[in-house]
């Protein structure tokens, strides 16, 4: 969804974000995953925020075994500065810390696909939030298995 490429989709790239796919559809979008976010530094006015986006690239080509992926961040908005990474860091701070309490909720729910989309929502929030948070400052991937 967020790499649609046709004359339906143009200037939707920072638009059509995570969540406002789960806003609309209910799911989290696997990788390509792009996010926006209203840090509150962004110099120049981008009424869209700091946008990124999270995809796989395949290092290792194995006929045997899944393929080895790892995890790129791109900064569609520019490279993020350092009150931006600090930003990153809270929020990714922030949000390890309320798992218990976001996990202890979403079991509140009656509905279990509700139940597991919030999770998924919370989880892939989490996670790209860190990855874009090494990234910036360490410049680095994470690899992982296909699944």
């Amino acid at each position: 969804y967020s790499d649609c490429a046709t004359f339906f989709c143009r200037n939707l790239n920072h638009t059509l974000v995570a969540p406002a796919l789960f806003d609309v559809y209910g799911f989290v979008e696997s990788y390509p995953r792009r996010w926006a976010f209203d840090t509150g530094y962004n110099t120049e006015v981008l009424h869209h925020g700091f946008v990124f986006e999270v995809e796989e690239q395949v290092v290792d080509k194995d006929s045997r075994s899944s393929d080895t992926k790892r995890l790129v961040v791109k900064w569609l908005t520019g490279e993020p500065s350092n009150l931006e990474i600090n930003w990153f860091h809270a929020n990714f701070k922030r949000l390890k810390g309320m798992a218990a309490d976001v996990a202890e909720r979403a079991n509140l729910l009656d509905n279990p696909i509700e139940r597991d989309m919030v999770l998924d929502y919370y989880e892939a929030l989490a996670h790209d939030i860190e990855l874009a948070y090494h990234w910036a400052r360490e410049g680095h991937a994470l690899e992982h298995e296909n699944r």
